[in-house]
């Protein structure tokens, strides 16, 4: 008591930095190994990667809209046609299934997937794999290849 509060001490000095310019330097397209090619999308772990980026690809057959669904999609994909971004999928989001547009002709269909880090606890562990596994169907045929 009777004591007063000292002064508000001065602000500390900031740090100016110099404006960034980004410039493109690769395109993930560009970074890609060789492909591994399988009946049925494999996990990240059955091709010895635990974590980052895969990509899935196939061709599918021309048709009008249809629904791609998974099986199972740990954890988050993107999902595009013909190199155009068409919607987001996703464990976490609770979204395994998509509207594709239509296509006149056979097309590509990629999935980029990013394993999304491991549960650390509970039974989930046992479960807890990443990217596509299981069937992959568009409308209710099964994908191949």
């Amino acid at each position: 008591m009777g004591q007063s509060l000292p002064e508000v001490p001065a602000p500390i000095p900031t740090m100016t930095m110099p404006a960034a310019e980004l410039q493109r330097w690769s395109d993930l397209w560009e970074q890609l190994p060789a492909p591994s090619t399988a009946d049925e999308p494999a996990g990240f772990e059955s091709l010895g990667q635990n974590q980052g980026l895969m990509i899935y690809r196939t061709t599918i057959p021309p048709g009008a809209r249809r629904k791609l669904s998974f099986a199972n999609l740990h954890n988050y994909g993107l999902v595009l046609v013909n190199g155009s971004w068409i919607g987001t999928l996703g464990r976490r989001l609770g979204k395994g299934e998509i509207e594709l547009p239509p296509c006149e002709k056979e097309t590509v269909l990629e999935i980029l997937v990013e394993g999304m880090g491991h549960i650390n606890f509970t039974l989930a562990m046992d479960s807890d794999r990443k990217g596509i596994y299981g069937e992959v169907k568009l409308a209710d045929a099964v994908l191949r290849g």
